[in-house]
């Protein structure tokens, strides 16, 4: 039988979320549906651009032209947000393991959630998941909700 305190969570409003963003078009729906889940509770929004370096370059090696990118991508979210008259934190991190990055950022934010966009990807004729979302997938002590983009009008 489960107790009134075991739902407790279950009812909880979500007062924040972290939203890795990488300039898909399936970013500004994670922003949508992370603005939709923290309207009641007005909670926060942080949206993470996350570039990660390789191993043969220092970490603060990011080429401009991808600062530039990531930039623009958390300007356009920050502005979107504004637009529906709501305010999220946006930060870009540069890393060398992206999956990792994620995982820790939302335990320094203590937030409630991860909701994070990805693109159909087939890898010898099969669906399949990066690095970092199997990472997190398998590896966050945070709830984590996975938009894939919409296959309509894509070739198998």
């Amino acid at each position: 039988m489960v107790g009134a305190s075991d739902n407790s969570d279950i009812s909880r409003p979500i007062s924040s979320v972290l939203v890795p963003v990488a300039g898909f078009p399936i970013d500004r729906e994670a922003l949508q549906l992370a603005l939709k889940v923290t309207s009641s509770s007005h909670g926060q929004i942080f949206a993470v651009y996350v570039a990660e370096i390789p191993l043969s370059l220092p970490l603060n090696s990011l080429p401009p032209k991808d600062l530039e990118k990531g930039e623009k991508i958390l300007s356009e979210l920050t502005e979107y947000a504004t637009a529906n008259n709501r305010s999220i934190e946006t930060e870009l991190l540069l890393t060398r393991s992206k999956g990792d990055t994620l995982i820790n950022e939302s335990i320094e934010r203590e937030v409630d959630l991860i909701i994070m966009g990805i693109q159909y990807t087939k890898n010898h004729g099969e669906f399949e998941l990066d690095e970092a979302v199997n990472n997190l997938l398998q590896n966050s002590p945070k709830s984590v909700w996975i938009l894939r983009e919409s296959t309509e009008g894509t070739r198998s």
